[in-house]
């Protein structure tokens, strides 16, 4: 077993042996700095992804901040409302509820989506130099 005073952690899942110890890079600044010449290829690309990430979060909450007002609006039993106006009320709230989250679900798709060329262009490229040396 690998703990903390028993030495360095073996490495388990894909891609890696029973054997083999995980390492931390020596330099850390100099390791990100070279990972980021191969993303920079796809700075636009990751910018679109972050934009994403940002819609998927904003109609996430909005969603949320929706949803008190619709039940207060139109399942109190103490307001005077007709059954026709609840009703009314409550699809035209749904239908909301629904649009903001059919936009997070899209920009979530779309921000994986765009992720998954990232790296898998930026392993490419990676495996390319190495091997074309």
């Amino acid at each position: 077993m690998a703990g903390p005073m028993m030495g360095p952690k073996k490495a388990g899942g894909p891609g890696r042996g029973p054997n083999m110890v995980m390492q931390k890079p020596k330099d850390v600044k100099r390791a990100v700095k070279f990972l980021w010449q191969y993303l920079n290829k796809s700075k636009y690309l990751l910018i679109l992804a972050f934009v994403l990430v940002l819609i998927n979060i904003i109609a996430t909450l909005n969603a949320t901040a929706k949803l008190q007002p619709i039940i207060d609006n139109f399942l109190d039993k103490n307001l005077y409302l007709t059954n026709t106006e609840r009703i009314s009320g409550l699809f035209l709230g749904v239908l909301v509820l629904f649009s903001f989250y059919l936009i997070s679900v899209f920009a979530q798709y779309f921000q994986s989506l765009l992720m998954v060329k990232v790296t898998q262009g930026t392993i490419k490229t990676l495996r390319e130099d190495l091997f074309n040396h």
